[in-house]
Protein backbone atom coordinates (compact mmCIF):
# COMPACT_ATOMS: atom_id res chain seq x y z
CA UNK A 1 0.00 0.00 0.00
CA UNK A 2 1.23 3.56 -0.71
CA UNK A 3 2.36 6.08 1.48
CA UNK A 4 0.04 8.46 -0.40
CA UNK A 5 -3.01 6.43 -0.89
CA UNK A 6 -5.35 4.11 0.71
CA UNK A 7 -5.75 0.76 -0.81
CA UNK A 8 -9.71 0.75 -0.85
CA UNK A 9 -11.77 3.51 -2.41
CA UNK A 10 -15.44 3.54 -1.07
CA UNK A 11 -17.73 4.81 -3.31
CA UNK A 12 -21.37 6.00 -2.49
CA UNK A 13 -24.39 5.13 -4.45
CA UNK A 14 -24.52 8.30 -5.76
CA UNK A 15 -20.90 8.41 -7.44
CA UNK A 16 -22.03 4.88 -8.16
CA UNK A 17 -24.36 5.84 -9.97
CA UNK A 18 -22.86 8.92 -12.00
CA UNK A 19 -19.83 6.51 -12.59
CA UNK A 20 -22.09 4.49 -14.57
CA UNK A 21 -23.83 7.23 -16.56
CA UNK A 22 -21.34 8.85 -17.46
CA UNK A 23 -19.71 5.46 -18.79
CA UNK A 24 -23.02 5.07 -20.72
CA UNK A 25 -22.46 8.11 -21.76
CA UNK A 26 -19.25 7.70 -23.19
CA UNK A 27 -19.93 3.83 -24.27
CA UNK A 28 -22.90 5.37 -26.63
CA UNK A 29 -20.24 7.36 -28.16
CA UNK A 30 -18.28 4.49 -28.94
CA UNK A 31 -15.79 4.07 -26.47
CA UNK A 32 -15.15 0.15 -25.05
CA UNK A 33 -17.23 -0.41 -21.55
CA UNK A 34 -14.20 -0.27 -18.90
CA UNK A 35 -12.55 2.36 -20.77
CA UNK A 36 -16.21 4.39 -20.32
CA UNK A 37 -15.95 3.40 -16.35
CA UNK A 38 -12.90 4.39 -15.91
CA UNK A 39 -13.59 8.06 -17.09
CA UNK A 40 -16.73 8.13 -14.84
CA UNK A 41 -14.40 7.33 -11.76
CA UNK A 42 -12.21 9.82 -12.44
CA UNK A 43 -14.68 12.27 -12.73
CA UNK A 44 -16.06 11.42 -10.13
CA UNK A 45 -13.46 10.64 -7.85
CA UNK A 46 -12.29 14.16 -5.43
CA UNK A 47 -8.81 12.43 -5.17
CA UNK A 48 -6.08 13.86 -7.15
CA UNK A 49 -5.11 10.80 -9.11
CA UNK A 50 -6.17 6.82 -8.44
CA UNK A 51 -3.83 3.86 -8.77
CA UNK A 52 -4.47 0.66 -10.91
CA UNK A 53 -5.42 -1.24 -7.89
CA UNK A 54 -8.10 1.17 -6.68
CA UNK A 55 -9.70 1.29 -10.26
CA UNK A 56 -9.83 -2.26 -10.47
CA UNK A 57 -11.67 -2.92 -7.25
CA UNK A 58 -13.89 0.23 -7.70
CA UNK A 59 -14.92 -0.88 -10.81
CA UNK A 60 -15.16 -4.29 -9.76
CA UNK A 61 -13.57 -5.25 -13.40
CA UNK A 62 -10.10 -7.46 -14.37
CA UNK A 63 -6.74 -6.24 -13.95
CA UNK A 64 -6.77 -6.85 -18.10
CA UNK A 65 -9.94 -4.72 -18.63
CA UNK A 66 -8.70 -2.31 -16.49
CA UNK A 67 -4.86 -2.56 -18.08
CA UNK A 68 -6.58 -2.22 -21.79
CA UNK A 69 -8.85 0.50 -20.49
CA UNK A 70 -6.07 2.57 -18.73
CA UNK A 71 -4.16 2.04 -21.90
CA UNK A 72 -6.52 3.44 -24.36
CA UNK A 73 -7.41 6.53 -22.47
CA UNK A 74 -3.39 7.21 -22.03
CA UNK A 75 -3.22 6.57 -25.84
CA UNK A 76 -5.86 8.86 -26.72
CA UNK A 77 -4.77 11.24 -24.39
CA UNK A 78 -7.91 12.14 -22.46
CA UNK A 79 -5.90 10.50 -19.24
CA UNK A 80 -2.19 10.53 -17.54
CA UNK A 81 -0.39 9.62 -14.87
CA UNK A 82 1.70 10.76 -11.54
CA UNK A 83 4.01 9.16 -9.94
CA UNK A 84 5.68 9.71 -6.30
CA UNK A 85 9.21 9.59 -5.06
CA UNK A 86 9.37 6.05 -3.48
CA UNK A 87 6.37 4.67 -5.05
CA UNK A 88 6.40 2.77 -8.28
CA UNK A 89 2.78 3.04 -8.62
CA UNK A 90 1.53 4.92 -11.38
CA UNK A 91 -1.53 7.05 -10.29
CA UNK A 92 -4.13 7.91 -12.85
CA UNK A 93 -5.75 11.53 -13.15
CA UNK A 94 -8.15 12.92 -16.26
CA UNK A 95 -6.57 15.37 -18.59
CA UNK A 96 -9.03 17.66 -18.79
CA UNK A 97 -6.84 20.51 -19.29
CA UNK A 98 -6.53 19.66 -23.22
CA UNK A 99 -10.23 19.92 -24.04
CA UNK A 100 -10.07 22.57 -26.20
CA UNK A 101 -8.12 20.06 -28.16
CA UNK A 102 -10.65 17.72 -27.94
CA UNK A 103 -13.01 20.29 -29.58
CA UNK A 104 -11.12 20.83 -32.46
CA UNK A 105 -10.92 16.60 -32.98
CA UNK A 106 -14.56 16.35 -32.94
CA UNK A 107 -14.93 19.16 -35.30
CA UNK A 108 -12.01 17.54 -37.40
CA UNK A 109 -13.50 14.27 -37.49
CA UNK A 110 -17.45 16.23 -38.60
CA UNK A 111 -15.71 17.45 -41.11
CA UNK A 112 -13.55 14.16 -41.99
CA UNK A 113 -17.23 12.73 -42.41
CA UNK A 114 -18.88 15.48 -44.34
CA UNK A 115 -16.01 14.55 -47.20
CA UNK A 116 -17.25 11.19 -47.32
CA UNK A 117 -20.62 12.31 -47.54
CA UNK A 118 -19.32 14.60 -50.60
CA UNK A 119 -18.19 11.35 -52.34
CA UNK A 120 -21.30 9.46 -51.57
CA UNK A 121 -23.36 12.36 -53.46
CA UNK A 122 -20.65 12.90 -56.11
CA UNK A 123 -21.06 8.67 -56.84
CA UNK A 124 -24.93 9.26 -56.95
CA UNK A 125 -24.72 11.93 -59.60
CA UNK A 126 -22.03 10.48 -61.75
CA UNK A 127 -23.51 7.21 -62.16
CA UNK A 128 -26.79 8.89 -62.74
CA UNK A 129 -29.13 7.10 -59.74
CA UNK A 130 -32.44 8.19 -58.97
CA UNK A 131 -32.46 8.96 -55.59
CA UNK A 132 -33.53 12.20 -53.50
CA UNK A 133 -30.57 13.64 -52.52
CA UNK A 134 -32.08 16.24 -50.92
CA UNK A 135 -31.45 15.16 -47.25
CA UNK A 136 -28.03 14.86 -48.06
CA UNK A 137 -27.14 18.03 -49.77
CA UNK A 138 -28.93 19.24 -46.29
CA UNK A 139 -26.81 17.19 -44.32
CA UNK A 140 -23.58 18.02 -46.10
CA UNK A 141 -24.63 21.76 -45.83
CA UNK A 142 -25.25 21.75 -41.99
CA UNK A 143 -21.76 19.95 -41.59
CA UNK A 144 -19.71 22.91 -43.77
CA UNK A 145 -21.73 25.37 -41.18
CA UNK A 146 -20.65 23.83 -38.20
CA UNK A 147 -17.48 23.68 -39.50
CA UNK A 148 -17.30 27.12 -39.59
CA UNK A 149 -18.99 28.21 -37.12
CA UNK A 150 -17.91 26.20 -34.02
CA UNK A 151 -14.74 27.61 -33.90
CA UNK A 152 -16.15 31.16 -33.67
CA UNK A 153 -18.02 30.09 -31.13
CA UNK A 154 -15.36 29.14 -29.14
CA UNK A 155 -13.10 32.03 -29.92
CA UNK A 156 -16.50 34.07 -28.78
CA UNK A 157 -16.72 32.14 -25.49
CA UNK A 158 -13.00 32.18 -24.66
CA UNK A 159 -13.25 36.47 -25.24
CA UNK A 160 -16.17 36.21 -22.92
CA UNK A 161 -14.27 34.67 -20.59
CA UNK A 162 -11.45 37.53 -20.24
CA UNK A 163 -13.70 40.11 -20.57
CA UNK A 164 -15.15 38.56 -16.97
Amino acid sequence: MSEHRQATMILSEKQKTLIEKIGIFHEQRGMQPAAARVMGLLFVSSQPGIGFDEITEALGISKSATSNAVNLLIQTQQIDYTTFPGDRKRYFRLKISNWREGVAREIDQMTGFNVLLRQVLELHRAEGNACDCTQLEEVISFLDYLHQELPKLVARWEESRVQH
